[in-house]
């Protein structure tokens, strides 16, 4: 998630990004389906709790993007997580207020509140695509429900066998499927785009501290094996306020922690590397030429 917010005012959507360039490639017409989403709810189900109105929207949203994420990339996010402490608990997941949500998001560069509110879109996402998934029939029954004011505690065990908490732990678990494959070379959009954008923004210390922590946090979340090193560089300087985010964005691009060993980070890369090539299928023979 970039730094980017939308919202849906009556019959208008607006988008608006503090920098537009920090944008990945793609994710304007990810937000603008998550918000037209929001525009059909209200006539249709009236009353969805906030984990199942952006849970929906999130899960159409991924459907318009141009280009899926890589495999692995969001397991090896959701194994950084989980070491960080940033999985919500399911009760804090279902309980979740717009009240809140518009706290965090008015202090959207805080560490704190900003994984908060991934962490909420992304299990909300699992939760609405685990249910769909595995239990049709019973989540088609759990929306339906929500025409009308309903509890969504009590309407749950109505509907579904398994309690919340079980359901969300293991749509988790079903996420970090891949998470041990190696980390894919970059698209040639996203190179693009990292080139002359996001990188740019790391290296230079001019750039709006916001700018710079949305790059970075860019680079960690895309899941392409691309501006490590830059990454590595901002960890290494002492003196470099984005330290942190440099170091959560390994994390969530690795799935691993070597903390602020800049050593460690660079040989994992490299052996990672080593494998992600060795597995590349070889190069097609070219046509043969007559002598």
């Amino acid at each position: 998630m970039g730094p980017i917010g939308g919202c849906l005012t009556g019959r208008r959507v607006i988008l608006r990004s503090d920098d537009s360039d920090a944008v990945l490639p793609g994710q304007w017409r990810h937000f603008m389906a998550h918000e037209l989403t929001h525009f059909l709810q209200p006539g249709r189900l009236p009353h969805l709790p906030p984990w199942l109105m952006e849970g929906l929207a999130e899960d159409i949203a991924s459907r318009c993007e141009a280009q899926t994420c890589p495999e692995g990339a969001f397991g090896r996010w959701l194994r950084a997580a989980r070491r960080r402490r940033e999985i919500l608990p399911t009760d804090r997941v279902l309980g979740m207020s717009y009240e809140l949500l518009s706290v965090a998001f008015d202090d959207w560069m805080s560490p704190r509140l900003s994984t908060m509110v991934y962490a909420f879109y992304a299990q909300s996402l699992i939760l609405v695509r685990h249910l769909a998934l595995t239990d049709g029939d019973g989540f088609r029954r759990f929306l339906l429900g929500f025409t009308r004011p309903t509890d969504v505690g009590t309407w749950w065990t109505t509907c579904f066998k398994r309690t919340s908490d079980q359901v969300l732990q293991e749509a988790l678990a079903g996420c970090e499927a891949g998470v041990n494959t190696p980390v894919p070379a970059p698209t040639v959009g996203f190179r693009l785009h990292a080139d002359g954008v996001l990188l740019p923004a790391v290296k230079s210390r001019a750039s709006l501290s916001d700018v710079r922590r949305g790059a970075l946090r860019a680079l960690g979340r895309a899941g392409y094996d691309y501006g490590v090193e830059a990454l590595i560089e901002v960890l290494a300087d002492p003196r470099d306020p984005m330290r942190e985010e440099a170091r959560y964005a390994l994390e969530d691009l690795s799935g691993e922690s070597f903390g602020d060993d800049e050593a460690a980070w660079r040989a994992h890369w490299e052996a990672s590397r080593r494998v992600r090539d060795a597995a590349a299928p070889a190069p097609a023979p070219g046509p043969i030429s007559e002598s």
